[in-house]
């Protein structure tokens, strides 16, 4: 690579260390939504927030202490969602999804995506495949059915 390349020519030296297990290029959004199955399909679950009655809970599946699943919810895992979120009533996350902390997801289904902290979803769609970053807002719309985005932080995504 060119920084690679740089770094040879002011320093004169460039050397290469042996890594053990998995290594993924995250150079693109798509190349860390793969990470994130890479390191979802290792990952052992365990519950730490509150599960409603009628939730499904399937997989390996980890949730935050602080985190409540609604009524009518559907977790596949492998997910994972951090602390202090709020998730449904009537979501259906997973499998491969990690939800940072204080998220709020409402109604809709999220599929092999990550979202970062402090984001809220509050959409009957179906997000697949995408990349959101903290602060999000995604709110319902008159578009498809299916989204596939990449949101920076504090992005807002309504109709």
């Amino acid at each position: 690579t060119d920084a690679i390349d740089k770094l040879r020519k002011k320093t004169g030296k460039v050397s290469t260390h042996m890594v053990r297990g998995w290594w993924k290029d995250t150079g693109r959004p798509e190349d860390i939504i793969h990470a994130n199955r890479m390191v979802l399909s290792e990952m052992q679950g365990r519950v730490e927030g509150i599960v409603e009655n009628e939730v499904i809970l399937d997989g390996n599946i980890t949730i935050g202490e602080g985190t409540n699943i609604q009524n009518g919810s559907i977790i596949r895992g492998p997910v994972i969602i951090g602390k202090n979120c709020t998730i449904g009533p009537n979501a259906r996350i997973g499998p491969y999804v990690s939800i940072g902390d204080l998220c709020s997801v409402i109604n809709g289904e999220i599929e092999s995506s990550i979202i970062m902290s402090g984001t809220t979803i509050s959409c009957n769609k179906r997000i697949i495949d995408s990349l959101i970053g903290s602060g999000c807002v995604i709110e319902p719309q008159q578009r498809e059915n299916e989204l596939r985005v990449v949101l920076g932080e504090n992005s807002r995504l309504s109709s």
